[in-house]
């Protein structure tokens, strides 16, 4: 009895050995030399972390109080968030607001690399906690906490856009769409000690790309940096946080609503003509940005007006080898324009009215046969060039 129970331990140690020794030599960790260069690249899974980028220091900064916290929860860390999103909400119904940014802090420790809880906890600080309070001033100071919430889950996630484009969005339209807009775009070109802190974060503020005509940072100009920044990173090869057009078309954006703004505030002289012009110079910037689309084509804007170049120059093509018959069917077509069209033609071009012209262009589209049945009624012997040239318009 006593020799097969102790045949039975000596078993399971030798099995729970035989386990432990491969998964050690999965999960070895990698090695790096005092210059911080690799030493031993590790077991498999190191291998892998470092092949796809999924370690924590590849995705931004490593705080020890967060790494504590998730081994205080003894593998039940998702089990704590989720009593921690809980209680956050409680404290928000209640208004209990100190209780509440408390608990958000909480929250990124055990999650810092899921930027959902940046973003959804940053806009509950910004927009929901700020409203209400009475006064602009109290409310300014929850959207810089919001903003101060974004900025901390950037150096947790150095290598996603998401967030620095969420901060463009803050910046800009929160600043300078809110009813309180006048009053938060003017303490924010005031308030030197927050420019200041973003400073110490890695955003200056005060580079001649971010700031107004009084020479102080204005928030349009603030938020725009920060979509440069989200640009940065995907060049840098990460994927945009969102649909090409919509992610890049933000910074010409906020380019124009800056220039709107100023020209409302007053500013009428050559720094809002400045402004326009620097608008239209970013659009066109965006105009040629090579941009994906879904069918995995790689497009520019721009590229519309090169195909409408090329379109109207095989129009022009095709009707001067067809010019003669073109005339031909278009005089047939005559008699399918109304009384009112054949009188808005014979009236010169600088004496017609707006409707005038409309019924002159319901005429022209009439009039024109389509280029397939003209290149068929063509002779023989150019029908087949004819037909050539149809298919390229």
């Amino acid at each position: 009895m006593n020799s097969g129970s102790t045949g039975r331990r000596v078993f399971y140690i030798a099995a729970m050995v035989a386990i432990l020794v491969p998964l050690f030599m999965l999960g070895q960790p990698a090695v790096r030399s005092r210059n911080g260069s690799q030493g031993q690249e590790g077991g498999v899974l190191a291998q892998l972390r470092s092949k796809y980028d999924l370690g924590q220091g590849d995705l931004g900064d490593i705080d020890p109080a967060s790494e504590s916290a998730r081994l205080a929860t003894l593998g039940m860390r998702g089990v704590a968030s989720t009593i921690l999103w809980q209680r956050a909400e409680y404290y928000k119904r209640e208004q209990y607001w100190d209780r509440f940014s408390a608990t958000l802090n909480q929250i990124a420790l055990l999650q810092p690399h899921f930027v959902k809880v940046w973003e959804f906890q940053s806009w509950n600080l910004s927009y929901n906690i700020s409203v209400e309070f009475d006064d602009y001033r109290q409310r300014y100071e929850w959207v810089k906490k919001g903003i101060d919430y974004l900025i901390q889950g950037t150096t947790y996630n150095r290598r996603k856009p998401h967030l620095p484009y969420e901060l463009g969005w803050f910046f800009g339209s929160k600043m300078g769409v809110a009813d309180e807009k006048l009053q938060f775009r003017e303490m924010y070109r005031r308030d030197k000690q927050f420019h200041e802190d973003l400073l110490g974060k890695g955003m200056d503020l005060n580079s001649q790309e971010g700031l107004g005509p009084d020479n102080l940072p204005d928030n349009w100009l603030s938020g725009r940096l920060w979509y440069e920044r989200a640009y940065e990173i995907v060049r840098a090869g990460a994927l945009p946080s969102k649909g090409p057009i919509n992610f890049y078309r933000m910074s010409p954006q906020w380019l124009i609503n800056y220039a709107q703004a100023i020209e409302t505030e007053g500013v009428l002289n050559e720094a809002a003509a400045q402004a326009w012009r620097r608008a239209g110079g970013g659009w066109r910037v965006f105009g040629e940005i090579q941009m994906e689309t879904t069918f995995g084509d790689v497009i520019r804007l721009t590229d519309l007006n090169l195909a409408n170049q090329r379109l109207s120059e095989s129009q022009e093509k095709f009707l001067a080898f067809c010019a003669d018959k073109n005339k031909e069917m278009s005089e047939k077509r005559r008699s399918l324009l109304s009384q009112n069209q054949i009188d808005a033609l014979a009236i010169p071009a600088e004496k017609r009215t707006a409707g005038e012209m409309a019924l002159v262009i319901e005429a022209n589209i009439t009039l024109q046969a389509p280029f397939d049945e003209i290149a068929k009624a063509m002779p023989p012997d150019k029908q087949l060039e004819a037909l050539e040239l149809a298919m390229n318009v």
